[in-house]
């Protein structure tokens, strides 16, 4: 069993930067033995934790994923512009993934989306991330083309897919 939580400013600060580091470390790990590539993942931290701040409303939420009461995955929503939300940062550790904890913070993050009025968001994710792929594809995602706004430097593009979906009326 599990919850999800909306993160308020300045709650489950610990957790959060835990649940960051893991899932920073775990890509630059895949990434670096998959395509010889790594981030300044330290740096991108303390970016993250100072900007926290991006992921709250207004136009921004943080879902955090309990499973009996110790913080097991997570979440983000920010603006990339009026139009269209961007998803990052989404994490379930792995002993909590399989229970449906990834799958109820996503849609937890688009109808976080659609209330907040916006009628598109956006994702990338690494290529390795095939599991992630079927769940994002499974809720109406689309692959595009690399969008403007996406942290992933232009020399690791290739290595990335870029996706979207819809929250018009019916999608």
């Amino acid at each position: 069993m599990f919850t999800i939580l909306a993160i308020g400013s300045g709650q489950y600060l610990q957790p959060i930067r835990d649940i960051f580091w893991e899932y920073l470390l775990w890509v630059n790990e895949n990434v670096s033995r998959e395509y010889g590539i790594s981030f300044d993942i330290a740096a991108i931290l303390d970016q993250d934790m100072r900007d926290l701040g991006k992921f709250m409303p207004p136009s921004g939420r943080l879902l955090l994923g309990m499973a009996a009461d110790v913080p097991a995955g997570i979440g983000c929503l920010t603006r990339l512009t009026a139009q269209c939300a961007e998803i990052r940062r989404m994490y379930v550790r792995p002993e909590h993934r399989r229970i449906g904890l990834g799958r109820a913070i996503l849609e937890g993050l688009l109808d976080e989306a659609r209330q907040l009025g916006y009628p598109q968001v956006r994702l990338d994710i690494a290529r390795f991330m095939t599991d992630a792929h079927r769940l994002y594809r499974g809720l109406g995602f689309e692959e595009i083309q690399p969008y403007e706004g996406s942290e992933i430097p232009l020399d690791f593009q290739p290595h990335w897919v870029f996706m979207e979906r819809s929250l018009a009326a019916g999608s």
